[in-house]
C-alpha cells in the first residue's frame, strides 16, 4: 500500500470533489454546500493527519504540539500564542482536544485546560472553543 504526503490526500480529494456533478435538471448552486462541506472534512483529515505524523502545526501566530491523535481526538494539547516576531507570549495547554474546518479557518474545541501569558496573567477552564487561522500546509 502507498502512503500518500497530506498534501497530497488534500488535493485529491479537492480535486475529485471538483469533478462531482449533479444531474442537468438541478440548481447548480444546490450542489455548493455539499461541496464546501467535502472540502472541510478533506482540510480537517489533513491537519489530523499532519498531527498525527508529527504532532506540530504552525499557523499565523500561533503554533501547537501534541502527544498523540486517536481518531478526531487530540490528547495531550500544547498551543502556543505568538506575537508578530515568532516569541511566546502565551501558552495554554489542555487534556483533550478536537477541531472544525469552517469558512473562516478552524474552531479548536478544548476540554480542561490552564493557560499562562508573559504578563503573568493565568487561569483555568473545563470547556473552550478558540477560532484560529489555518496554518500553513507543507
Amino acid at each position: 500500500m502507498m502512503r500518500m504526503s497530506a498534501m497530497t490526500a488534500l488535493i485529491l480529494a479537492a480535486l475529485t470533489i471538483g469533478t462531482a456533478r449533479a444531474d442537468d435538471s438541478s440548481d447548480p448552486f444546490r450542489e455548493v454546500p455539499a461541496k464546501c462541506m467535502a472540502t472541510y472534512a478533506a482540510t480537517e483529515d489533513c491537519l489530523y493527519a499532519i498531527l498525527r505524523a508529527g504532532g506540530t502545526l504552525v499557523g499565523p501566530g500561533w503554533r501547537m504540539h501534541c502527544r498523540q491523535v486517536k481518531g478526531r481526538k487530540i490528547l495531550q494539547l500544547t498551543v502556543e500564542s505568538l506575537d508578530q516576531r515568532g516569541r511566546i507570549v502565551g501558552v495554554f495547554k489542555v487534556e483533550t482536544a478536537a477541531l472544525e474546518v469552517d469558512a473562516g479557518g478552524f474552531r479548536l474545541h478544548t476540554h480542561n485546560g490552564v493557560g499562562v501569558f508573559e504578563d503573568g496573567a493565568a487561569g483555568t477552564f473545563d470547556d473552550r472553543v478558540f477560532s484560529m487561522d489555518l496554518p500553513r500546509l507543507p
